[in-house]
């Protein structure tokens, strides 16, 4: 088996894994260990840690690599890219790599499926446009969606956000090319949701919640809450109930004559202590498209 072409690949790490399941297949005797020594290490942890994802790959072991798979400039130049890519810490900085890598593949595409997914659970327009697409009166024009949407998301951001929701058919056309809701269509397949994005979701949408309070006639908006003692053990009981009454309350509120696209948000924490100041982990399932997405706990 021939060494893995660099250019197919979008994970650093699944090509690494890949290089070694050849070089296992040219030498039955080959191991990780052994590739330890080859790139200058005693010991195979570190390089067990980064195909496990434990750890990142950082610039030492990189050019180790690259001078160990012996790539060509221009391979070096992908891989040196792909790392990047893998450690970048924002979606800006993920993006900007991912048109670079594009350029340079033989094909000059690079997917962007993974950004996708995080722009349409972190940007609250894009649930909106889902539910907004409903409508009867629903316009496929930027501008239009722009105004109903209260003129706070510029039309080049709607236009971008219609057709990230088309990449992920979450939106398709009907036989008269139409926009409609892809009712097949759920965000997160095959990944657990990113936690951050579902985090900068709800901030948005507590900071659009304040916004309403302040602006919004009390005839079409309802914020109220209470606070009382409760007993902890009691939570997930608590917690079941909102859930099913989201569920109802959907029922009564959505039939054929829907003219506006309204949000809900419930929340439930504690004001007392920091017993539970832990961190949340992400969602391990699917989430439907018209649901705002929901953070569970790791032990979930």
């Amino acid at each position: 088996m021939s060494q893995p072409n660099v250019y197919e690949y979008q994970d650093p790490r699944q090509f690494l894994s890949d290089v070694l399941e050849a070089k296992q297949q040219r030498n039955a005797g080959f191991s990780l260990r052994a590739w330890s020594r080859q790139l200058g290490y005693a010991n195979p942890s570190l390089l067990s840690e980064i195909l496990r994802g434990k750890r990142k790959i950082r610039h030492e072991l990189s050019a180790r690599l690259k001078s160990n798979l012996q790539l060509s400039d221009a391979e070096k130049r992908y891989f040196d890219l792909l790392v990047l890519y893998d450690n970048a810490g924002s979606r800006e900085e993920k993006e900007a790599l991912a048109g670079v890598l594009a350029s340079l593949r033989p094909d000059a595409t690079f997917s962007t499926i993974e950004l996708d997914t995080f722009a349409v659970i972190a940007d609250w327009y894009h649930l909106a446009i889902l539910e907004l697409v409903q409508l009867p009166d629903f316009r496929e024009d930027a501008s239009w969606i722009t105004e109903r949407l209260g003129n706070e998301v510029p039309p080049r951001d709607i236009t971008r956000a219609l057709e990230r929701l088309i990449r992920l058919q979450l939106l398709v056309r009907d036989g008269k090319g139409r926009l409609q809701r892809n009712k097949e269509g759920i965000i997160g397949i095959g990944t657990a949701l990113p936690s951050d994005a579902i985090k900068t979701f709800h901030a948005q949408m507590l900071d659009k919640a304040k916004q309403a309070l302040l602006q919004q006639p009390l005839e079409v908006r309802e914020i109220v809450g209470i606070t009382l003692p409760a007993n902890p053990a009691k939570l997930p009981a608590a917690k079941k109930l909102i859930q099913q009454f989201l569920v109802e309350l959907t029922d009564v509120l959505k039939d054929e004559a829907c003219e506006e696209v309204l949000q809900i948000n419930l929340q439930l924490f504690p004001l007392t202590s920091n017993r539970y100041s832990g961190n949340v982990g992400e969602a391990k399932t699917a989430t439907p498209a018209s649901q705002s997405p929901k953070e569970q706990p790791k032990s979930a």
